[in-house]
């Protein structure tokens, strides 16, 4: 397992949800302090405020690919899709793994499945990252 999804599962064990592990994994990339990004992600754990909607860990992700990839212009929409593209391709990606991202999340299914989510997220991400990375330069 890497580092990072060592970082969110071991969040995910200490009783952060699954959108706080997978952002705090990150944080640390992107100047966050841990404080921070552990208040930003809180009310997406739970499916959106225990809604059972999008899964926290899948919210999380669409974050950090913001982070990454985002320029933050509103007048960027090329760079908006590409953003977009890629939150669609993990959140697919994610749900070929672990069998869906909304309508129930993971609540309900067990804390090692549970666990096992927060770890895939990351393992996503990471790839993602890695690939970004490469055609960047």
């Amino acid at each position: 397992m890497g580092e990072r999804a060592e970082k969110a599962r071991s969040l995910f064990m200490e009783g952060y949800n699954c959108s706080q592990s997978v952002l705090g994994a990150f944080a640390d990339l992107y100047g966050l302090d841990m404080n921070t990004a552990m208040r930003l992600s809180d009310g997406l754990g739970g499916g959106m405020g225990r809604m059972r909607l999008t899964c926290g860990a899948v919210s999380a992700m669409a974050i950090v690919a913001g982070l990454e990839l985002s320029s933050g212009s509103p007048k960027d929409s090329d760079n908006r899709t590409e953003v977009y593209a890629k939150v669609r391709e993990m959140s697919e990606k994610f749900a070929e793994k672990n069998g869906y991202y909304a309508k129930g999340g993971s609540l309900g299914v067990g804390r090692s499945s549970t666990t096992a989510i927060v770890t895939t997220s990351i393992l996503i991400l990471m790839a993602d990252l890695i690939v970004t990375q490469l055609m960047l330069y």
